[in-house]
């Protein structure tokens, strides 16, 4: 039982070194894959898309966090909670126009900001969605998004 465990050791050791190793940009984390689905999102016409611009892409935010997301074809859904509740807030889904690139795979930061002008204080949780079709790129079928405050992930299309 020894040889197996000292075999196993060694394995994972070296995997793991061969990992490390393989990453071009330490800063980045291993993508996870989001699968996409066949079937198109309903009322797709009436989200409103993402905006692709490097200086609104540098607007500061009101603080809040994303619980969760989700990516169904062109669609990005996230859940963004916050402290508001009796006021008017606004979010809006922001590109930055300079890409990077992960093993061949173009990198494109994108950020969600709100505009929270609410002066409650109450948890709130909002769903909102923006289509991400813009973030396509030539030549490829997936692309990484390293969306601020969830990291990177894959949008295949």
């Amino acid at each position: 039982m020894r040889v197996f465990s000292t075999k196993f050791l060694f394995i994972f050791i070296a995997s793991f070194t061969i990992f490390l190793t393989s990453c071009e940009q330490t800063e980045l984390v291993s993508p996870t894959t989001i699968g996409t689905k066949t079937k198109k999102v309903k009322g797709a016409d009436n989200i409103p898309s993402v905006t692709i611009n490097h200086k609104a892409y540098n607007n500061t935010s009101s603080p809040f966090t994303i619980p969760n997301f989700t990516i169904e074809d062109e669609i990005i859904m996230l859940t963004a909670t916050y402290e508001g509740g009796c006021g008017a807030v606004s979010f809006s889904l922001v590109a930055d126009t300079k890409l990077s690139d992960y093993n061949g795979t173009p990198v494109i930061p994108v950020k969600l900001i709100l505009d929270d002008n609410d002066p409650c204080l109450n948890s709130v949780n909002k769903e909102v969605r923006y289509n991400i079709s813009k973030l396509q790129q030539p030549g490829t079928n997936e692309v990484f998004l390293d969306i601020d405050n969830v990291g990177l992930v894959t949008y295949a299309y």
